[in-house]
């Protein structure tokens, strides 16, 4: 009994090819995912997380968790891996959260501005911060055109491309989560229509990998190991993102703590934020590592059998189909196997 050469399988694939408008020669070529060196500065990754009830060993509260990597890296490729990208803009009634993706100068001069004009300033409703937060950004814009009036004539590519500057920006008020972003190029706070946001040259692969684990904790009810997995994993694939991971929180003043206020007829505080201490976060990232380095033997082993399945799934539909086209009949159970003579 004869079987399809090779050539009956190419030719059957090249038809296959032409029915769908292409040609064999035509293949789409796969490169690791790294995105490519930019132009202009390199950037980096910003995330947010909006949690509805965190879960911690005692607690159940509500939290948005932001989280950035710490590279910077300047002209000529030099590293620095201790910037401090995120940071506290205090208010005399209440705390946010902020974290910067971009030019890191811009980004610090923007975040003191934020500092210098909420100090000593209530927060009246949300639009105060958005307010105070499009104003930082802009003056920042306006200096570096009054510097490069006479040399820049396009601007979309001075901001967009070569000074990139994003700021990431939580903060609670009357018990509602806002996560908020602004860019350098726009001066426009925009809200977050997720439960999620990132920002920066690694924010596709962050959204993503956020999606992923949305599915499994739908409430992200465990925010901070979320947060420093996605950025640890996005710091390790994308170009111009570096660990060690930063992580800060921000959350609505606690009932009990609101009671005491009360009691005192002192205001208090719309929301608190904090930076989590490096220690903290270095035991997540590790106890991650380790359940995946435990896991990745099993998931490996599954995969193969999986694309091993997959395949033979498709081989079996192919030599069907080369069957039918050059009308060969497959061998039956009966029939004995032939082996070489």
């Amino acid at each position: 009994m004869s079987f399809p050469n090779a050539d009956s399988l190419n030719a059957l694939e090249s038809k296959e090819l032409s029915d769908q408008g292409q040609n064999s020669l035509e293949r789409r070529s796969f490169v690791p995912y790294r995105f490519s060196k930019s132009r202009g500065p390199k950037v980096t990754i910003a995330i947010g997380i909006i949690s509805e009830n965190q879960v911690g060993a005692d607690f159940v509260r509500p939290t948005i968790m932001l989280a950035c990597d710490s590279q910077t890296t300047y002209p000529g490729g030099a590293k620095r891996l201790d910037a401090q990208k995120l940071a506290v803009v205090s208010f005399t009634n209440g705390d946010i959260l902020v974290a910067q993706s971009g030019f890191t100068e811009l980004g610090d001069k923007a975040i003191e501005n934020m500092q210098r004009m909420a100090a000593g300033k209530s927060i009246e409703s949300y639009e105060t911060i958005t307010k105070i937060a499009q104003e930082s950004v802009r003056d920042v814009r306006d200096h570096q055109i009054s510097l490069n009036r006479q040399i820049v004539t396009d601007w979309d590519a001075f901001f967009w491309e070569k000074h990139q500057l994003s700021l990431l920006i939580a903060f609670y008020f009357e018990k509602k989560p806002y996560l908020y972003t602004i860019n350098i190029h726009r001066c426009v706070a925009v809200p977050s229509r997720d439960k999620f946001e990132a920002i920066g040259t690694g924010q596709y692969l962050a959204i993503f990998l956020l999606g992923e684990y949305q599915a499994i904790d739908p409430a992200f009810e465990y925010p901070f190991p979320i947060a420093v997995a996605v950025t640890g994993k996005t710091a390790d694939n994308v170009d111009g993102c570096g660990k060690p991971v930063q992580v800060g929180h921000v959350y609505p003043m606690p009932a009990h703590l609101e009671e005491s206020y009360k009691i005192t007829k002192q205001p208090f505080p719309q929301s608190l934020a904090a930076i989590i201490t490096k220690s903290y976060v270095e035991v997540v990232g590790k106890e991650l590592e380790a359940a995946e380095r435990k896991t990745a033997k099993s998931q490996k082993s599954k995969l193969l059998a999986t694309l091993k399945r997959s395949s033979n799934k498709y081989f079996s539909k192919v030599m069907k189909r080369v069957n039918n086209e050059f009308g060969i009949k497959p061998p039956t159970s009966s029939e004995p196997s032939s082996s070489p003579s």
